[in-house]
């Protein structure tokens, strides 16, 4: 099947390096994964924090928050922010003739180096804070995959992008005695070790998988290919008897 999709999105890496065969089928052949439920009370938090930092992008001073921590930082004023934060457009390149393209939350400028800062901003609820990343947590390590993917992308177009990125993480305490229309906050910001040497690499095997005929075999950690392989089988049982 021609592949009508051109643009590979930080989202489709982030699949890739979940499970190639899900990608290919995806961005190749069009059959997506069954979409999940949509986090809204999430995307809303998502919402109210860019409008926050957008007010003092406007007056070009650092966020409260960001001096109680002791970071020199001020949100990036840029003509492209509009672009970049633009869900069908983002910061972009091409290799290999592909577009590359990711759509970043937010990007702190060091007011004592000049670098600049990928943010993204996270909500969770539950009993404890969140206040550094967890290793073995699967959506944290993607969490940190995002990062270094939209730093790699500002690098590819010679922007002054630091190897530290910040999560702008808030969580919403689940353990008060009754809700009375309020949800209580406590936010940190985690700072995040960038390494995007795998980027590159990744994108160079993700082009060559998308000029294959066929799809890659199932991942052995993947759920999908997990289920689609056990209804296959159970189908053919089926249709045997």
């Amino acid at each position: 099947m021609t592949n009508k999709i051109k643009v590979i999105s930080r989202s489709m890496i982030d699949l890739y390096c979940e499970c190639p065969r899900c990608f290919f089928l995806s961005f190749v052949e069009g059959i997506k994964r069954p979409p999940g439920y949509p986090f809204t009370l999430n995307a809303a938090v998502d919402k109210l924090t860019k409008m926050e930092f957008d007010h003092y992008r406007n007056l070009q001073i650092s966020h409260p928050k960001c001096g109680t921590e002791g970071l020199s930082v001020v949100p990036l004023e840029h003509p492209l922010m509009g672009t970049w934060r633009n869900n069908f457009r983002g910061v972009r390149t091409l290799k290999r003739g592909r577009i590359i393209s990711g759509v970043v939350d937010d990007i702190w400028r060091n007011t004592q180096t000049g670098n600049w800062h990928v943010v993204d901003y996270k909500a969770t609820a539950k009993k404890d804070p969140v206040v550094e990343l967890d290793e073995n947590a699967p959506h944290h390590e993607a969490y940190k995959r995002q990062l270094e993917v939209y730093s790699w992308l500002l690098a590819e177009n010679g922007f002054p992008v630091d190897k530290i990125a910040y999560l702008y993480y808030s969580t919403g305490n689940n353990t008060l005695p009754n809700f009375n229309d309020n949800l209580q906050f406590e936010t940190h910001i985690i700072p995040v070790n960038l390494d995007w040497n795998w980027v590159d690499p990744t994108l160079n095997a993700m082009i060559d998988l998308i000029d294959e005929v066929d799809p890659p075999a199932e991942s052995e950690n993947c759920n999908y290919c997990k289920y689609f392989k056990q209804r296959t089988q159970l189908m053919e049982l089926v249709n045997y008897d």
